[in-house]
């Protein structure tokens, strides 16, 4: 008798509270499929005579690593930089103990010496490389290349990429177009020299095309343009080169 009324009471517990359990269940399985796993990056030194990795780790999208100087002499790490997929930057350099180091200030590292390099920008489907210019014992110019690869949830943009962007030039301006691919906006990055590009505006037009104006002519300009999702970028488009020329003066 005892055994039944706890076997009912444990069904009248379930029928009443059941619901509440599978709701929770259900809540934590979806926030768990929107968030994914965070992002993760693995590094290797492109020469570990020189460079050691002695580990590292990513909080949000900024990536930190610890190296060790076995060039067999103190070094004066002059420069760091991290080129990725979404962007270029110049890394933070620490020592333990030590401050910061000031932009344009370099940092001596002891033989055998840790250093440890912050990197943000790294979160997200794909490669970078984290190139560390420094000054050998020798006096010598040297650079070591870091290589990461990056793998997490902040790669959602990467399917928005822009994959035909198009220019065409006249005196003065640069009409860009390219299919849309329904980000939230678009980001235009152009320079002078291939390769390299600095962000000049964004647009959220759905016409999918940009009018870069007040250029000066008989000058060769290169244009990326980067999907926009949140505060993720996807990786540049494909360059293109426009070189706007008075057609009229050429006539003449």
């Amino acid at each position: 008798m005892e055994r039944n009324q706890k076997a009912q009471g444990s069904l009248e517990y379930l029928m009443t509270y059941g619901w509440a359990l599978v709701l929770i269940i259900t809540i934590v399985s979806i926030l768990a499929f929107i968030v994914g796993e965070p992002a993760s990056v693995a590094f290797s030194s492109g020469d570990p005579t020189k460079f050691l990795v002695k580990g590292g780790s990513v909080i949000g999208e900024n990536a930190e690593i610890m190296l060790q100087n076995v060039t067999g002499g103190k070094i004066e790490i002059t420069e760091v930089i991290m080129t990725s997929n979404y962007s270029t930057e110049n890394c933070t350099l620490n020592q333990e103990a030590m401050p910061p180091r000031d932009d344009n200030q370099s940092i001596a590292v002891s033989a055998g010496g840790e250093m440890r390099v912050e990197c943000g920008s790294v979160a997200g489907n794909g490669s970078g490389t984290i190139s560390i210019n420094y000054t050998d014992h020798a006096g010598l110019q040297r650079s070591v290349d870091i290589m990461s690869s990056s793998t997490g949830t902040a790669g959602l943009c990467d399917d928005k990429r822009v994959n035909d962007l198009d220019a065409r030039a006249k005196s003065g301006q640069v009409q860009l177009a390219w299919t849309h691919t329904a980000p939230d906006s678009y980001n235009i990055y152009r320079g002078t020299e291939s390769g390299s590009h600095s962000l000049i505006g964004n647009t959220n037009s759905t016409y999918s095309a940009y009018l870069d104006d007040n250029l000066i002519n008989d000058i060769n300009y290169y244009y990326v343009v980067k999907s926009l999702c949140g505060e993720t970028e996807s990786p540049a488009s494909n360059e293109v080169m426009g070189n706007p020329t008075d057609r009229d003066r050429r006539r003449r």
